[in-house]
């Protein structure tokens, strides 16, 4: 599904801060990560785990270019940085 509106009505400031709402997840990902474990905590990151990604679903419907170029190159064995 397409965002309402076309990427260039978008402004930076609502770009940047999807950027911020996920490296400030990312953030919190792994202090859990680096926590005791428990279920509860194993679900809390697999649900920010899950927030992450659609946030960059988000960024990818209202970006011009692919942060991933190569992942869908069956071609190469290359694997591009992770985008936060």
């Amino acid at each position: 599904m397409k965002a309402d509106k076309p990427a260039e009505d978008l402004s930076a400031k609502e770009i940047i801060l999807t950027k911020q709402f996920r490296q400030d997840l990312f953030g919190v990902l792994t202090r859990l990560k680096e926590a005791t474990r428990s279920r509860e905590r194993a679900l809390a990151i697999t649900e920010l785990q899950s927030v992450i990604h659609w946030l960059g679903e988000d960024l990818h419907e209202r970006a011009d270019t692919n942060p991933y170029p190569n992942s869908m190159d069956i071609t190469n064995t290359v694997v591009d940085k992770r985008v936060i």
